[in-house]
């Protein structure tokens, strides 16, 4: 007789752009493989994660809240979890872990908490929200040693184990041909270097350095910067890259499904992030071949190492940022270098499978009241 199925309740604070959403995606339809029936209840904004999630038969819900208002939601979310039946809380994001903590305990539910960025990077109060969930939770599943490695501080002397599990990747997703060719697409000159940067456009992702590194690496170049993907500072780094003189060698090119196939094209990644944990992003560019400059922050330095995976400079340094990415444009041999020992550093790091297995493991070992090591997950 095979096992029973067991419900998963993923708590996130929304399901619009960023990498946790995007790691939800890619992982919760698989979970069913391994006997984890997964339903997501997000706190408000219910985005295009949201009907990935849906086309991909995961049931979604929206509680409609924030985390102002979240005090007054609480007894909605534990009358909604409670008619799902779960058996276990997976809280993904700040708010949602203090929300997964109450939940849980009402219930008497275990709780795993999804970090995805080092801790000392969160404000006070999303600090004050993580704890929260820490203190309820049986397991902390961090996205990259250096993730897991800040949770330890935070929470020196907790019970609930901190492990490391990498997002999972959908190599053959990657692997297809998008049809897509950045020059073709966006009129640039075959005389002119293309360096692309895609994610969320937030002061997290430190954008304005990358656009006064820029503004320094044009004195000496033709080249174009392609920017892929939305956020609360577009208009301001608009604004910003007018006032630099940048606006023809600068595209802003919005939110876009196809980034690997855009990426593809280009000559080099560009992360100039102040804080990370693991950024899929990086990790995308390194899988289809694409040399990666970046900002050596959070997990970052776990998947390029300087000099054999890509070039790494210290964050908030734009004249570093800028030598870093006129080096790169200038040699050919050493793109094609850096591009080849990269994509080899990600398929020994990233599996989608290990990924889901790993996790599924921990869910199975929590449940069971297990107490074995650590490190048969990864870290």
């Amino acid at each position: 007789m095979s096992a029973p199925v067991r419900r998963v309740l993923y708590i996130v604070d929304h399901l619009g752009l960023g990498g946790a959403q995007s790691s939800l995606v890619d992982t919760l339809p698989r979970l069913r493989e391994h006997g984890y029936e997964p339903v997501v209840l997000a706190l408000h904004k219910l985005g295009d994660a949201a009907d990935s999630l849906r086309d991909a038969g995961v049931p979604v819900q929206s509680l409609g809240t924030s985390a102002v208002t979240l005090p007054f939601s609480l007894g909605r979310a534990v009358g909604q979890a409670r008619a799902l039946k779960a058996s276990l809380v997976d809280a993904h994001l700040c708010v949602s872990s203090a929300l997964g903590a109450h939940v849980a305990r009402r219930l008497g539910l275990p709780l795993v908490v999804h970090v995805h960025n080092q801790v000392s990077s969160e404000d006070v109060l999303r600090r004050w929200f993580l704890r929260q969930g820490f203190r309820a939770a049986s397991a902390a599943v961090c996205v990259s040693r250096a993730v897991a490695d800040s949770v330890r501080m935070f929470m020196p002397g907790a019970s609930m184990r901190v492990v490391t599990i990498y997002n999972p990747f959908d190599w053959s997703a990657l692997d297809r041909p998008g049809g897509v060719d950045a020059r073709v697409e966006w009129g640039i000159g075959a005389d002119e270097g293309v360096v692309v940067f895609a994610g969320r456009l937030a002061y997290q992702k430190g954008l304005d350095v990358l656009l006064s590194a820029w503004a320094n690496l044009l004195r000496n170049r033709r080249a174009r910067l392609l920017i892929l993907g939305d956020g609360p500072l577009r208009a301001r780094l608009e604004a910003r890259a007018r006032s630099l003189g940048l606006a023809a060698s600068v595209i802003f090119a919005g939110y876009r499904t196809n980034v690997p196939a855009i990426v593809r094209t280009c000559d080099v990644f560009v992360l100039s992030s102040r804080f990370e944990g693991l950024p899929v992003a990086v990790a995308e560019a390194m899988a289809v071949g694409v040399p990666v400059v970046a900002s050596a922050v959070g997990g970052v330095p776990e998947i390029v190492t300087p000099e054999v995976t890509g070039l790494l400079v210290p964050p908030e340094d734009p004249d570093a940022l800028s030598a870093a990415l006129s080096r790169i444009l200038d040699d050919e041999d050493l793109r094609r270098r850096l591009s080849e020992a990269a994509r080899a550093r990600v398929q020994q790091l990233f599996s989608r499978d290990g990924s889901v297995r790993d996790l599924a493991d921990l869910y199975s070992h929590i449940l069971s009241g297990a107490s074995g090591p650590v490190d048969a997950f990864g870290d």
